[in-house]
């Protein structure tokens, strides 16, 4: 609940450091000690509002610290990695753990940005103006979060949120669009025939 009542635009990464975070996040993948240095340059051009915070207000906002703060940021990444490669295999190759933890990882993330979304709906009225039309960087919460949990469900990109817009558009529909380089609503729209 206090993530989501932080004054700043949550992004992605953000939003899954927010799960990862919660007793409810399972498996919870930790990071060796000789991939620290690697894990933080990858970190440092992860867009995020969370990472810049001071460290007391960071452990404040999200509950907890230490090690434990570690490891969520680490399974954070996972799952953030997993949305630009889709693939369990490339994705545990790259962060060195294995293809059936990206897997657990990627079916508990999608339930837990269900819950996320459903508090945060709870917390804000719902938004008066039609926001179906703005890119997904300037998306309200509600719809950041809606989007996130799509590309979770179907491990693609960012771009690609746009298609979750489009009514009768789902994962498995959204990963074949993209495997035909239809990558974003705006790709879908410039094509000639489907």
């Amino acid at each position: 609940r206090r993530i989501l009542q932080l004054p700043c635009y949550l992004r992605y990464f953000d939003l899954l450091l927010a799960i990862t975070s919660t007793d409810d996040q399972e498996p919870l993948i930790p990071i060796g000690f000789e991939s620290l240095e690697r894990f933080q340059q990858q970190l440092q051009v992860t867009p995020s509002e969370l990472l810049v915070l001071p460290n007391p207000k960071l452990t404040d906002v999200l509950g907890i610290d230490g090690k434990r703060l570690l490891t969520s940021m680490h399974t954070a990444h996972i799952l953030y990695t997993w949305t630009e490669l889709g693939d369990a295999e490339k994705v545990a190759d790259y962060v060195d753990c294995y293809p059936f933890d990206v897997l657990r990882l990627q079916q508990n993330a999608t339930k837990l940005l269900k819950a996320l979304g459903d508090v945060e709906h709870v917390l804000h009225q719902p938004p008066d103006a039609d926001t179906s039309i703005l890119p997904v960087d300037i998306l309200p919460l509600r719809e950041r979060i809606s989007s996130l949990e799509f590309l979770i469900q179907s491990g693609l990109p960012s771009p690609a949120a746009s298609l979750a817009s489009i009514k009768g558009i789902g994962p498995k529909l959204a990963r074949s669009l993209h495997g035909n380089r239809i990558r974003d609503i705006e790709d879908l729209a410039n094509t000639d025939a489907l």
